[in-house]
């Protein structure tokens, strides 16, 4: 049986980690502000999927007291990363696959610098989630899960699998660079419009200079991504704006980041895109200005 640590109990982490557990597998959950609570009064989670109320669940608030798992999940914010060595490295043990459910792009190949002898994937999540209270999670809309291997030669179809038995929607990605690019399609201009906005995504939807601004930015980024060999095709913005526009009413992380006053993510999120792109040779304008704004708003 497959053994999963859930680093990060969230909007993200607690969702997925809830409905693993529910299927049977042993899943343990590494919290922080919310330890004392969920060991009181358990996990609950909201879903369109199914509510759940997990009581007596695996909780730690340290990973020194974690048994080491066979999946590492980081669904923690990248704005957490620096603290990746410290909390997963008690986790590992010769066989674990680092597993990370984050946005943006380029912690894969940093963390495989970390630790060169452990396989390391990542997992990109079309999911509209919220954290909206201790150890309460609202699942609103989405939460496909799209996996692919970093580490040459491993098989994440196994991981897939155990997402599925779960009844979490996942598909395999056999090239996790591309996927990446196209969750970034969607996440630059709306985490970045709606944080520096503080408006809601249909807010933006109906306004239609918006929506041309949106698919201005978003052609940077698939321009960016195409230059560095990963074509998303023609018809992509046309679907993230459709997607966008059928969604319902929603507030992106980065958004309740800036009005809870925490770090907002912008490294993997702009500053590696825009490197990337600017190494390819792709201009970013739109984007650079965000990142730009977004750095102000987060006293960087």
């Amino acid at each position: 049986m497959t053994s999963f640590a859930i680093v990060g109990c969230g909007a993200l982490g607690g969702l997925y980690g809830a409905y693993l557990h529910q299927a049977g597998n042993p899943v343990h959950f590494l919290l922080h502000s919310d330890f004392t609570f969920v060991q009181r009064h358990g996990l609950k989670v909201e879903s369109i999927w199914g509510d759940l109320h997990l009581n007596d669940i695996p909780t730690y608030n340290n990973s020194t007291d974690m048994p080491q798992v066979d999946v590492v999940c980081v669904c923690w914010k990248s704005t957490e990363n620096h603290l990746l060595e410290t909390v997963v490295k008690p986790l590992l043990h010769e066989h674990t696959i680092i597993l990370f459910l984050q946005n943006g792009i380029g912690v894969e190949e940093e963390t495989q610098a970390i630790f060169p002898k452990h396989r390391i994937a990542g997992g990109l999540a079309f999911l509209c989630s919220n954290k909206v209270g201790p150890g309460h999670i609202h699942h609103l809309d989405y939460g496909r899960v799209l996996i692919g291997a970093h580490s040459p030669g491993l098989d994440v179809h196994p991981i897939v699998e155990l997402f599925k038995q779960a009844k979490i929607p996942c598909d395999y990605s056999d090239n996790l660079e591309r996927a990446r690019w196209q969750k970034l399609v969607w996440n630059i201009p709306y985490n970045g419009l709606c944080a520096i906005l503080d408006l809601d995504t249909s807010i933006l939807m109906a306004d239609e200079e918006c929506v041309q601004v949106q698919r201005d930015i978003m052609a940077e980024v698939c321009a960016a991504a195409k230059a560095r060999g990963c074509d998303l095709g023609n018809s992509l913005i046309d679907k993230m704006i459709n997607n966008t526009i059928n969604m319902k009413p929603y507030m992106p992380s980065m958004q309740l980041d800036r009005q809870n006053e925490r770090p907002m993510e912008i490294t993997y999120m702009y500053e590696r895109p825009l490197a990337m792109g600017k190494a390819a040779g792709v201009a970013m304008p739109l984007v650079h200005m965000l990142a730009t704004q977004l750095r102000l708003l987060n006293n960087e």
